[in-house]
């Protein structure tokens, strides 16, 4: 592996980092659309950085090739690259402007546990549920990529804690796991 993919890529974690800062704060519905595209490209780009990196060095080539199988099979990993293209190459949004209604600042969320109602009494029913409270925010979408007829949905259920559609969660649990590969990165070199 070559060091300058491993530096360059180091770089574009901390660009992805930014964007999911600049996200945070965002105050309308642009700013965290800009946001959102900044990270998907900040992020797709290690990609780029260690495929080029790993050419020629055969060990390297061949964990290139574990992780691009990876990439496939991770559903967080794999919404971003379907969402990075889909923003990139195609018309179609990747996410969409919603407003829950529950009066919070623009993209902020409040984790919460809510019961069902039984529907004569209206007296809650059965165990709590983990919920997530949110007044106007960006919502990741199904990402198409049209050239290949292919879509990939948000990582929804899949993020440990979080909300798999909202943009900011899917960013943090993407940054660890890029994080992760660039240190396996690291130690090609």
């Amino acid at each position: 592996m070559k060091i300058a993919a491993v530096e360059q890529s180091g770089i574009r974690i901390q660009w992805a980092e930014d964007a999911l800062g600049q996200l945070k704060v965002a105050k309308n519905y642009e700013e965290a659309e800009k946001a959102w595209a900044a990270f998907l490209l900040a992020a797709n780009s290690i990609y780029s950085k260690l495929e080029q990196g790993a050419k020629g060095n055969g060990r390297s080539e061949a964990w290139y090739g574990r992780v691009k199988r990876q990439r496939k099979g991770d559903p967080i990993l794999r919404y971003l690259h379907f969402a990075r293209n889909s923003d990139e190459h195609g018309i179609e949004n990747v996410t969409k402007r919603h407003n829950a209604g529950w009066g919070l600042p623009f993209g902020q969320g409040k984790a919460t546990k809510i019961n069902l109602l039984d529907q004569d009494t209206f007296e809650p029913t059965g165990e709590q549920i983990d919920c997530f409270l949110y007044g106007e925010q960006i919502v990741a979408i199904t990402a198409h990529d049209r050239r290949y007829g292919d879509s990939c949905d948000p990582p929804a259920g899949k993020l440990s804690g979080r909300d798999g559609t909202n943009p900011q969660h899917i960013g943090e649990a993407a940054i660890e796991l890029l994080k992760d590969l660039l240190e396996e990165a690291a130690k090609l070199v």
